[in-house]
């Protein structure tokens, strides 16, 4: 996958790997683990709301909820319904609100 992403140019060119090889040259790029696919996969499905995190957690093969829950850690500050409860939550406070992730 690395090799592929690289011929084809796909890399972020800022990626070092512990012999201080760069990935805009050598297949290292972190953004192009075959890893990611499965948290992006989980993630995707945790977020549309249709999919329990007892059946990722079967799909992922994972013998752990807490395993499972790590992948998701990260996808519970971005979601669109996170943005909605901070802002409903504070929205008689003066000040700037987040809109689409942005101070508005």
């Amino acid at each position: 996958m690395k090799k592929l992403a690289l011929r084809a140019g796909l890399n972020c060119g800022e990626c070092r790997n512990k012999q201080e090889l760069q990935c805009d040259e050598h297949p290292v790029c972190k953004k192009w683990e075959l890893h990611r696919f499965r948290k992006t996969f989980a993630t995707m499905h945790h977020e549309g709301g249709l999919v329990s995190v007892r059946k990722i957690q079967k799909w992922l093969r994972h013998s752990s909820l807490e395993t499972t829950l790590r992948y998701l850690a990260c996808s519970e500050d971005i979601t669109p319904q996170i943005r909605d409860i901070v802002n409903t939550t504070f929205a008689d406070l003066q000040g700037p609100t987040l809109v689409d992730g942005a101070v508005a």
